[in-house]
Order: structure tokens, then C-alpha cells, then sequence
């Protein structure tokens, strides 16, 4: 689900106190910049590799833990092919 589309959802919720009558939230919405700037904190602070990639499998986005794990540096490794790094017998399967 997009940024946009997640703040939209939530944007649209309405919330309701407890005899169930519409109240005005307690914080005020956030706006797309800061659940897109919490997100990416969060992502730059995880343990994980995580990266995207296209449907041909090029890479698109790769974190600092991905690299690290890999041995390879951020531009090389979007410049390559996910089925690159695959053991030779199951590359054909991506």
C-alpha cells in the first residue's frame, strides 16, 4: 500500500468515543511528510536487510544493512540483478 493511499485510509477514519458518538481526535493528523519520515526512520534503524526490486529483479532501493551483509557497495548493488547473487542451481527459478 502506498504512503498516500495509507494516509488517505487513515485520514478518512473517524474516531468515537466510548458511547460510540464521533469525537475529534486527540492528535492532530499527521501529515504524509512525517508518517513518510517515521517510516523511513524506522526502516534505517532496522536489523534487516531490505531492499525492493523491480519484476525483472533490478534492484531499486537497498538499505545500509543489505550492503553490509553483502560485501557489495549501494551503487553496485543498483546496478545488479537479484538472480545475480541466487546459487546457480535455483537462479533459473526466479
Amino acid at each position: 500500500m502506498s504512503l498516500k493511499k495509507l494516509f488517505k485510509e487513515r485520514s478518512n477514519k473517524s474516531v468515537r468515543d466510548e458511547d460510540g458518538k464521533h469525537k475529534k481526535s486527540e492528535r492532530p493528523e499527521e501529515s504524509l511528510q512525517e508518517i513518510e519520515g517515521r517510516y523511513r526512520k524506522l526502516l534505517s534503524h532496522t536489523q534487516a536487510i531490505q531492499y525492493t526490486h523491480d519484476l525483472q529483479g533490478q534492484f531499486l532501493s537497498v538499505d545500509q544493512e543489505t550492503t553490509e551483509l553483502l560485501g557489495y557497495d549501494r551503487n553496485s548493488l543498483l546496478n545488479m540483478n537479484v538472480s545475480a547473487l541466487l546459487a546457480s542451481e535455483v537462479r533459473h527459478q526466479f
